[in-house]
């Protein structure tokens, strides 16, 4: 589980935490925490570091192998 951690009074906004600070930039004394993260700003912050997964489309070979319907 990643470091995360609350800022000042407000407990329910999880932040996640690099070198000890919230990486969405909140300011203010930080409690450390063993909570999943849930601050908005960090979850989108986290997704634009990390690299990016192949789309692969999705396929039926089930129904896309078929024969061909008369109509």
């Amino acid at each position: 589980m990643a470091e995360a951690g609350t800022v000042e009074e407000d407990d329910l906004t999880v932040h996640e935490l690099r070198d000890g600070k919230p990486l969405c930039g909140e300011a203010g004394m930080v409690h450390e925490w063993l909570r999943a993260v849930n601050c908005g700003k960090c979850l989108t912050a986290r997704s634009e570091k990390a690299p990016r997964r192949r789309e692969r489309p999705w396929r039926n070979p089930a129904v896309e192998d078929l024969p061909p319907r008369d109509s």
